[in-house]
Parts: structure tokens; C-alpha cells; sequence
């Protein structure tokens, strides 16, 4: 007990005084205790020690809320001293009111005999040691009723944050439904805080509607350590309907080697206010790091925020990031992501962020606020049927083959803006619309800056009007290109500069000598942007 902050009696008796409620007893304390070798009687300064009510057990705890009644006061639970540790049988189901602040000593531990629920309506205050034994199968003995507490932790469970122990996923989820047990959306609920320095895992770790699992922060990231080969870490907990408010932040998720057969952070039907932030997955094999999709019902995926998140695959072979409009037979939208600050490394020859749709318009409206890729040899970023998104501040430092555009077997990519991309290696974006015969249009490209020294291109393979360029410079040091392939139309806004040429695959060829007027004059610029003079453009071949 010796680590526990004790309040002075003077504190106590100005409590006394002034009238103090039990919730102001405690803001004296630093570390939220109230140490029970200050508690002689049953009653001192808003404080009931149960154990006044007779031996550690559910009777005396019924006693003591029946003592309290209505009034705001704090419910301590004591051992029989200060070094002996006491068990507290719970046989029966227990509900502890909201005006109680429910205070286990070191030492307690509330255990279940019997009985289905123990029900905490009210604040708890106590540290990072275990206070609860549950022995249900389910391990949903423990419910806090909405608003009652702020944070949650596994360790009142007896988890432990070690590295070493495993199936530590028992106590990580039996906080996360003690948190929420009816999986209800609300805007404001608990988060449950991951404090240790990492968490052997055996099985899923399943996240309920508005709670926010997280690690320490403060520039601490909680590790979440893979045991054994799953088809996923971490997903909401139901994938059955929509999840509002899924929040995971602070963590870094280690898969050990192991490997996935779905994703190791799969984001199925999650939708509104939902963030994923402050994020690093690593070491795993056989499926992507993270998937963004519908699940078996609701509406789709969508709404959620993806910031600071760095996906270091384990020579995989799959995407770093896979976004999918289809759960088995099964396609329902996924729109409105935001990635802000994304990192993918080490993919292999897969695409570091994959992007697919087989219905028109069903994935739409997706954010890229940087991206940025390394060490992956496939495409930084894979594009099959997108619709309506804007891809921006997109850096693909080494590798890879750029930004590859085309629609699936039926749906096009349509009205996509592409802007502020930079240091773009290999073909820097390549839009197909010949693919499976089926039309795009209306995407446009704004400022692409290939990588320096490479041979980059936009290329556009295109039988309608495809794209829209403007503002494209390759680097003085390159031979950077546009080339077109196609029957459709091709246009480029402002001043289209390049160091090399612009290959038009469907031009006429031409033996004979110009003659008539011309009608238009196409200005021609070098590459520090001085007009050089015109191009004449004629009525018709002559």
C-alpha cells in the first residue's frame, strides 16, 4: 500500500466542513485513491466501506448500497488488512447505482460464483491491478451502464502487458464489452486504454460500437503482438449490421510472422464519425494489413478517417491497403475514407493500396491526403472501378510503378482527380480505359511531378474522352512523356510542358505536302516555359 497517495485527515475534515462531494474527496488524491487504512467506521466523509457490513461477499455489499440510498457517496471495498488480499463472491446478479463510486482496494478481487451480470451504473475508480474475476463462458459478466466511466482497463481483469503472457485477448475483450455490453451506438462512449508494453494475442480482438480502444499515447504505442496464424487481429465486433463510432488509435500491431487469411485490421461495415489514427501494422503474412469493406449486412463501409498510418508488410505478396466494394457475392458501397498521411512499404509486387469496385458509383468519394509508398515493386496505387475521388499528395519515394487507372469487367473509373502527385516512379499514372472493353471518362490530373532521372509518362490508353492535364512537368533531368493510345479525345489545359515528346498512338500517317489555310496555331513552349513559336493545325489532312 505503500504506493498509494494518501489523503491527510486535515483534507478530510475540511471535506467534513465544507461539504465536499465524494468526487471532490477524491480530486485531493493525485492518483484517484482513497487509502482504507483511513477508514475506521462505516461511514467517514461520504466514504461506506462494505466491509463494515460483514465478512468479503455479495451480502455486504447489498448492505452497503442499501445504506447509501440515494446519496452521492463513495462504495469502498476493502481486504481484511492492508496486506491481506480478500475474495468478494458474487453469486447472484448485482447492480451497483449510478450516485455510488464504486472504490476496490488493492488486493479485492469481485468474483463470480453465479449469477449473470454484475452491473456498474456509476464511476469507478481504481489502478492498474486486477479487482475482477470472471468466470463466465462468455466472459461478459462485468456491464457499465452508459456514461458510468471514462476509461477501462485489462488489468482489472488480470491482463498482462508483458510481451509474454498469452491470450491476452480474453481480458482486452472482456473490457471492450464491459464497455459497451449491448453494442449500442452513442457519440460519447468509454475508451478502453491498452497501458502495457505489449499484449500476446491468441485469438480476434473485437471492438463494439463507441468505444475507442488505444494505446498510452503520449508518444507511447501499446504493441499488440499475433500468437498464432488468424484470419484477423482486430474488426469491429459486429459485421452484421452498420458500427458507428469505431475508433482505434495509438497502437502498433505486430503480426509476428504470422498469417492472415482476411485482414490483419479488417474495417468491415463500419460507417460514421469512425477513425483509425496513430497506426502502425508490420510483420505479417497472406493477406493485407488493412481492408476497408461491407460486411454480411448494413449499408456498406464508409465515413471514416484514416490518419498517420504506416503498413510495413512482410514480403506478403498482397496490397498494404485493399478497398472493396464486395463481401462475397454480396456489393454495397464503401465511400467517403479519408487517408491522411498514409505509408505502405515492403508489398512485394502487389499494389501498395488497392482499390476495386464491380458496380458503377459503389466505391466513391475516397481521400488521399498522402500517400506515400516504398520499397514495393507493383503499382503504388491501384485503381479498378473508381468513382468520384480525389487522390492527392501522392509520393512514391523508390520502386514501383505509379498510379494505374482502369475500369473493372462492369464499372468504369470516372471523374477522379489526381493532383499534387510527386517523385512518381516508373509509368507515373497510366489511365486504361481499353481494359475488359470498358469506357472511363472524365478524370483529370493536375500537377505530376515524376521522379527525377526516370523515363516517366503519363499514359492514357483511351477510346472516349479520358483525361484532363494540366499543369504536368517532368523534372529538367528526365525524358518524361505523355503518350495517347485510343480512338478518343485527349486535352490538356493551360501549358503541357516535356522534355522529350507526346506520343499520340492513333495519329494519321503522312506522306504529302501541306497546303490551304491553317485554323488554329498551337503555341510551343521549351522546358523553362519561353514560346518557342506555333504549330500550325489544319482543316483537314492534306
Amino acid at each position: 500500500m505503500e504506493n498509494i497517495k494518501r489523503i491527510p485527515l486535515f483534507f478530510l475534515l475540511m471535506a467534513l466542513m465544507s461539504n465536499l462531494l465524494p468526487a471532490d474527496i477524491l480530486a485531493l488524491s493525485d492518483k484517484k485513491f482513497i487509502d482504507s487504512s483511513l477508514i475506521n467506521t462505516n461511514v467517514v466523509a461520504g466514504v461506506v466501506n462494505a466491509r463494515a457490513f460483514g465478512t468479503p461477499g455479495q451480502a455486504a455489499l447489498v448492505a452497503a448500497i442499501a445504506d447509501i440510498g440515494n446519496k452521492k457517496k463513495v462504495l469502498l471495498v476493502s481486504p481484511d488488512t492492508v496486506d491481506t488480499p480478500a475474495i468478494w463472491p458474487i453469486d447472484k446478479d448485482l447492480t451497483i447505482p449510478a450516485n455510488i463510486i464504486l472504490k476496490p482496494d488493492p488486493g479485492v478481487i469481485l468474483s463470480r460464483t453465479g449469477g449473470a451480470r454484475l452491473t456498474i451504473n456509476g464511476p469507478v475508480t481504481a489502478g492498474m491491478y486486477q479487482w475482477i474475476n470472471d468466470t463466465s463462458v462468455n466472459h461478459d459478466w462485468v456491464a457499465f451502464g452508459p456514461g458510468a466511466v471514462k476509461e477501462v482497463c485489462p488489468e482489472w481483469w488480470g491482463a498482462k502487458g508483458d510481451s509474454i503472457t498469452p491470450h491476452q485477448d480474453i481480458f482486452i475483450n472482456a473490457a471492450l464489452t464491459a464497455a459497451n455490453p449491448t453494442n449500442t451506438s452513442s457519440s460519447g462512449g468509454p475508451e478502453v486504454k491498452l497501458f502495457g508494453k505489449g499484449y500476446l494475442v491468441n485469438n480476434n480482438i473485437l471492438v463494439p460500437n463507441s468505444v475507442t480502444l488505444s494505446g498510452a499515447g503520449d508518444g507511447n504505442s501499446t504493441v499488440l503482438i499475433a500468437n498464432t496464424n488468424m484470419p484477423f487481429l482486430l474488426r469491429p465486433k459486429s459485421i452484421a449490421g452498420d458500427q458507428e463510432y469505431f475508433k482505434v488509435k495509438d497502437l502498433t500491431i505486430n503480426g509476428n510472422g504470422k498469417t492472415f487469411s482476411a485482414a490483419v485490421v479488417d474495417c468491415q461495415s463500419i460507417y460514421n464519425n469512425s477513425f483509425i489514427q496513430d497506426i502502425v501494422i508490420w510483420n505479417y503474412l497472406g493477406a493485407p494489413g488493412l481492408r476497408f469493406g461491407p460486411g454480411t449486412g448494413g449499408d456498406g463501409c464508409g465515413a471514416v478517417y484514416v490518419k498517420n498510418v504506416w503498413v510495413l508488410a512482410g514480403a506478403s505478396g498482397t496490397p498494404g491497403i485493399h478497398v472493396i466494394s464486395k463481401y462475397g457475392t454480396r456489393e454495397m458501397p464503401v465511400e467517403g475514407i479519408t487517408f491522411d498521411h498514409v505509408m505502405v512499404e515492403n508489398c512485394g509486387t502487389a499494389p501498395a493500396v488497392y482499390i476495386e469496385s464491380t458496380q458503377t458509383g459503389y466505391v466513391r468519394s475516397l481521400w488521399f491526403r498522402g500517400l506515400f509508398t516504398r520499397g514495393c515493386t507493383g503499382y503504388a496505387l491501384e485503381i479498378k472501378g473508381l468513382y468520384q475521388s480525389n487522390i492527392s499528395g501522392a509520393q512514391i519515394s523508390s520502386g514501383g510503378k505509379g498510379i494505374y487507372i482502369h475500369p473493372s469487367a462492369t464499372a468504369p473509373s470516372f471523374g477522379n482527380v489526381f493532383s499534387n502527385l510527386y517523385n512518381i516512379a516508373g509509368t507515373s499514372v497510366m489511365i486504361d480505359d481499353q481494359t475488359m472493353g470498358y469506357q472511363s471518362g472524365g478524370n483529370v490530373v493536375h500537377y505530376a511531378q515524376p521522379y527525377p532521372g526516370a523515363a516517366n509518362r503519363i499514359s492514357v490508353m483511351s477510346d472516349s474522352e479520358t483525361a484532363v492535364i494540366t499543369g504536368l512537368r517532368s523534372d529538367f533531368s528526365n525524358s518524361g512523356s505523355i503518350s495517347h493510345d485510343g480512338y478518343g479525345s485527349f486535352r490538356a489545359s493551360r501549358k503541357l510542358y516535356a522534355t522529350s515528346g507526346i506520343g499520340v498512338g492513333n495519329s494519321v500517317a503522312n506522306t504529302r505536302t501541306p497546303n490551304g489555310a491553317t485554323i488554329r496555331a498551337l503555341p510551343l513552349y521549351d522546358d523553362a516555359g519561353t514560346l518557342l513559336g506555333y504549330v500550325p493545325i489544319y482543316s483537314s489532312q492534306w
